[in-house]
């Protein structure tokens, strides 16, 4: 497999990963508070938190310091906050796929992200950024029918995770 293909495979992959160890980990931390509702579950402990949700907003401490895609609405977000805080959105963009990787590595670069890797993986484009706080992974492709996009829209899934 390649390594573009094995890195997008990866990506999207990420969210049920992220859900899953958000929950067994902190399921296993003491004191924890769980929350489900039709939109989503938010589970919580002293030592951090984890929710999800299908909603379209983006995570209450999702990080100011990366953009978000122009002309987009969210789908649905996933957060992970404590120890590393990681952040998995799901937006509908306006545009091509070419159009939207291109604009987003674009609007990365404005707020002082440097590219890591733009890469095409079949179809679908990769960016890949970091700044001193942040690194931010999107995959822009055609998305699948259950996403609900819109007529011109394309997906663009953006994994943030924190620095170490």
């Amino acid at each position: 497999m390649s390594r573009e293909r094995m890195r997008y495979r990866m990506l999207r992959l990420a969210a049920p990963v992220v859900v899953s160890a958000g929950l067994v980990g902190l399921s296993a931390c003491g004191s924890t508070h769980q929350l489900t509702s039709p939109k989503g579950v938010s589970v919580s402990t002293p030592q951090g938190g984890f929710s999800a949700s299908d909603s379209a907003q983006l995570p209450s401490k999702f990080p100011k310091a990366v953009p978000i895609p122009t002309q987009s609405r969210v789908l649905g977000s996933a957060a992970t906050i404590g120890g590393g805080s990681a952040f998995d959105v799901s937006f509908g963009v306006k545009g091509t796929i070419q159009s939207v990787a291109r604009s987003y590595a674009a609007q990365l670069t404005q707020a002082g992200f440097s590219l890591n890797e733009q890469l095409s993986a079949g179809v679908e484009k990769i960016v890949e950024a970091s700044s001193s706080q942040w690194m931010v992974m999107a995959a822009v492709s055609r998305g699948s029918g259950e996403l609900h996009l819109d007529s011109g829209e394309v997906l663009l899934y953006m994994t943030v995770s924190g620095q170490s």
